[in-house]
């Protein structure tokens, strides 16, 4: 229980950190304090990039990837009270897209604890490409395809990555529910995607990392109507890379 629980908020620290390059990014309130971060909720009841962070590394199956000098180890962490099968995948990709290296395997995942999945060489996994312009992604999926954590993971700190020009779009509409559902894409890596608006209300995640080529959709909640147009026109989307540029 000792080593779960270590690894466990390991991995919070690690998705935490996120926070420390949005001091480019949001206003002040958003920002962490020398007597640590604010709470996760501003003046008027919105997330906070520490809220989105926390939500993602307390769901009950997480992966936790841990770097030493010539090798990197995943670890899946488990809640659920019973062992089930999955699959893990692993992907070596630089921020244009391109796949260096990929990898799948099969396990059990045990019951309530902490198992280290797989451990490999870094250069021989990334094919000795730059550290600076690549990273892992790593899935952990079940018998039925559905993907229950997804783990980003860079060899270097953020300051030192070499990242592009994000290339953002995003379509929104109204789904059949009713829902403001916008969806995001970019053919480069987009790190720290921030969404804002001035409409009341909230996305369903946000502070994101958009990978070359996929999609992500959110949605926007709000206690009124909010109209797919109005949300359209008022949407702000800043990320790490272009942060720097202000």
């Amino acid at each position: 229980m000792r080593q779960r629980r270590f690894y466990f908020h390991a991995e919070t620290n690690r998705r935490t950190k996120t926070l420390l390059s949005l001091t480019r990014v949001g206003n002040s309130k958003n920002l962490p304090t020398r007597h640590g971060f604010r709470q996760a909720f501003d003046y008027y009841g919105n997330w906070k990039a520490l809220h989105y962070a926390v939500k993602e590394a307390f769901k009950n199956v997480i992966l936790s990837v841990v770097a030493g000098e010539k090798d990197f180890s995943v670890f899946v962490i488990s809640d659920r009270l019973e062992s089930f099968p999955a699959s893990l995948r692993l992907t070596a990709m630089n921020f244009t897209g391109d796949t260096l290296n990929a990898s799948e395997s099969t396990m059990m995942v045990d019951a309530n604890a902490v198992r280290k999945a797989e451990k490999n060489n870094i250069a021989a996994f990334t094919k000795g490409n730059r550290l600076t312009s690549l990273l892992v992604k790593s899935e952990i999926v079940d018998t039925s395809g559905k993907v229950l954590d997804k783990n980003i993971f860079y060899f270097v700190p953020q300051k030192n990555l070499s990242l592009p020009q994000p290339d953002v779009t995003c379509a929104i509409s109204k789904t059949k529910e009713g829902k403001t559902e916008t969806v995001l894409h970019s053919t480069k890596l987009a790190k720290n995607v921030y969404l804002f608006t001035s409409i009341d209300g909230r996305f369903s995640d946000n502070y994101f990392d958009l990978l070359p080529d996929e999609e992500k959709t959110v949605y926007f909640q709000s206690n009124k109507q909010v109209p797919a147009d109005s949300l359209k026109n008022d949407l702000q989307i800043i990320t790490l890379a272009e942060s720097y540029e202000h």
